[in-house]
């Protein structure tokens, strides 16, 4: 399963990092200026011809035509990717904001693409997440984004998904796609990007097809009405740095999770909660190599220092599960918080909090004992437990290069005296000179020991995930 296979969660994708709603005083109306940003594919197909011309010539000469026409009113930007030759080969983050909203024209638009000349690969996906990011000085006015390409994503990332998220978020409103010179099935795996926007799709076979499509182009924007602000609205990222948030609302998966190794018949969506059941995962500290639905998310990791908790309902099952977070990449390279239980023998299970770091394999940890259930009786002990707690909250704090992991237990109802240690345990840091994952993620598994079952299935419910800017 790649990174573009099932989502989760109505949320969408960018609408913690932007300001959404409209910042003007309450009560006032006013016509919003009206942006374009247009974004050329400068992928490396891009060099081969149509009638004897190279398709980035062609695109070029085209989008020159079109800014010519446009109304004076509009302000225009360009997007370009796939297009630097000093970034390394098979770039998935070579996008570039080339030309800021407003500093297009008919003046600047040569100069503007001059430093285009393909070159890599296809990131459609993570052009249009990061386009959420260079719209943020324009959130209060009317965003619409033209997309011209001539092929596929090709890094394994769903721009279809990253569309609808843009879209939903409210900056963009719509985005519309020129697929230039593609066959049925490119047409059909591009097309959903303006269908997911709000936009329109134009097919362009050759040199007139394209101008034709540009001027469709134009006559849409132009016709397309002019919003009006009418009153504050709070904005959707909060004051206190909300980056992301996730309630799991709804009953259906959504669009900025994906999932590696995705067992759907292990996992739903219901009732405010993820609901996931796994299986042993041996003494894999990794958790990869034989976990199945590796939830990954699908937004960048934000610059600077983060907090990333998640709280989670769990049973105690087999007694050895490990409910995990943090950063993955693979196998290999990670760092995870844990909930780790712990069969010490065959009358006591610990439940320890644990901070684990992969680095191309090598393993560095640190575990605290939170608690501790002690009877022969593995029923009676996970009875027990249950009494005393039966949710937590996992978090990963990043400070410079240093990691640190920490988990709070929370009371059972009605728990009395047998409540736990309710305060936070925090862990010794973990240093890593580069970032040890690309993905905030969250997995799970229980591991094999002589003392529990090594048939059984555990059991958690996720209830909110969220990522903090510190």
């Amino acid at each position: 399963m790649t990174i573009q296979s099932q989502t989760i969660s109505r949320l969408t994708l960018l609408a913690a990092t932007a300001i959404t709603a409209l910042s003007l005083q309450a009560g006032a109306a006013q016509a919003l200026q009206k942006n374009v940003l247009f974004v050329i594919d400068s992928s490396n197909s891009m060099w081969g011809q149509v009638d004897g011309t190279p398709k980035i010539d062609i695109a070029k000469q085209a989008l020159v035509d079109l800014v010519k026409k446009m109304p004076q009113e509009t302000k225009m930007g360009l997007v370009a990717y796939g297009h630097r030759f000093n970034h390394k080969l098979n770039d998935c983050d070579d996008m570039e904001l080339v030309s800021s909203v407003g500093s297009v024209n008919n003046e600047t638009i040569q100069d503007s693409l001059a430093v285009i000349k393909p070159n890599g690969q296809t990131p459609i996906a993570n052009t249009l997440m990061e386009i959420g990011n260079w719209l943020q000085p324009n959130l209060e006015e009317d965003n619409t984004v033209v997309l011209v390409s001539d092929g596929l994503e090709s890094c394994d990332g769903d721009p279809c998904a990253a569309a609808a998220s843009l879209n939903k978020a409210g900056i963009a409103t719509s985005i519309h796609v020129v697929g230039f010179d593609l066959n049925n099935d490119q047409r059909s795996g591009i097309q959903c990007i303006a269908d997911n926007g709000n936009g329109q799709y134009f097919d362009a076979k050759d040199n007139d097809g394209l101008v034709k499509a540009f001027e469709k182009v134009r006559e849409v924007v132009e016709t397309k009405p002019i919003k009006v602000a009418q009153a504050k609205v709070e904005p959707m990222m909060a004051s206190d740095g909300v980056y992301f948030e996730d309630n799991f609302d709804g009953d259906a998966l959504g669009t900025h999770w994906t999932i590696d190794k995705e067992n759907a018949e292990s996992y739903i969506v219901e009732d405010g909660k993820l609901t996931v059941l796994f299986g042993d995962t041996g003494n894999d500290t990794s958790s990869y190599k034989t976990t199945q639905n590796i939830f990954r998310l699908d937004k960048k990791i934000p610059k600077g220092d983060w907090t990333m908790t998640m709280r989670v309902l769990f049973t105690a099952q087999t007694h050895k599960e490990w409910l995990r977070m943090g950063l993955t990449k693979d196998q290999d390279n990670s760092m995870l918080t844990s909930l780790q239980m712990h069969p010490y023998n065959y009358a006591l299970t610990l439940l320890n909090a644990r901070a684990d770091k992969l680095a191309k394999g090598a393993n560095t940890h640190f575990v605290s004992k939170i608690a501790q259930f002690d009877d022969n009786n593995v029923t009676a002990r996970t009875d027990k437990m249950a009494a005393s707690t039966g949710s937590a909250l996992l978090r990963l704090t990043k400070q410079g290069r240093n990691y640190i992991s920490a988990v709070k237990l929370e009371e059972a109802e009605g728990a009395g005296d047998k409540a736990p240690n309710t305060n936070w345990v925090e862990l010794q840091k973990l240093t890593s000179l580069k970032l040890p994952g690309d993905a905030f993620s969250f997995l799970f598994g229980h591991g094999t020991s002589g003392y529990v079952p090594k048939n059984g299935e555990g059991l958690v419910e996720v209830d909110w995930v969220k990522i903090e800017k510190n």
